[in-house]
């Protein structure tokens, strides 16, 4: 079971009562990794700033003036909060612009998920469908549209126009031949 940190047990750690420090550091320990996540920003960093944490406490330990009026637990959070800022100060920034030992910036080897060609090509071939779109009758068109963008059923189309099931049918095969062919052909 999961002890609480009390009055008590602060007391008898700043007393140097050995158990109580070592169950208040473990108790903390998600203090200080919480004070890490928000303050610190170099992850790889992780396990030795946990440790660092630790040690920090330690000494605040030292430091503490239970006659200050402010409870531990208020002191320790400040004091790793204030900690991990002044740690944080010493960050290395990198700029885009830098260019690395082979000569190349590091705006030009950043990886995108972005595939120009692919989205070039798909507006090329969008741009070619329009174009055949635009080369049916009116009928074919909006049977395509209904069936293929509206997903209507033929039965729905048949119902919505009022003819036959066999008419949207062959509308629907002559439009889709027409668009095959003319997209076939400027390929």
């Amino acid at each position: 079971m999961k002890k609480a940190i009390d009055d008590l047990m602060i007391e008898r750690a700043l007393n140097g009562s050995k158990e109580d420090i070592e169950d208040i550091l473990l108790l903390l320990e998600p203090l200080i990794k919480a004070s890490i996540k928000r303050y610190y920003n170099r992850n790889y960093l992780y396990e030795d700033l946990v440790q660092d944490g630790r040690l920090k406490l330690l000494e605040y330990f030292k430091s503490y003036d239970p006659s200050s009026g402010v409870h531990f637990l208020g002191y320790a959070k400040m004091m790793l909060k204030f900690y991990f800022l002044n740690r944080n100060r010493d960050r290395e920034d990198y700029s885009l612009d830098d260019v690395n030992e082979d000569g190349l910036s590091l705006i030009d080897i950043i990886e995108s998920d972005d595939d120009i060609e692919s989205d070039f090509l798909c507006r090329e071939e969008i741009e070619d469908l329009r174009i055949a779109m635009d080369s049916l009758t009116d009928i074919e068109k909006s049977t395509v549209i209904d069936f293929y963008f509206n997903n209507l059923s033929i039965s729905d189309i048949s119902e919505k126009r009022n003819v036959s099931y066999r008419t949207v049918v062959n509308n629907k095969t002559r439009a889709v031949k027409k668009l095959r062919d003319f997209l076939q052909d400027k390929n």
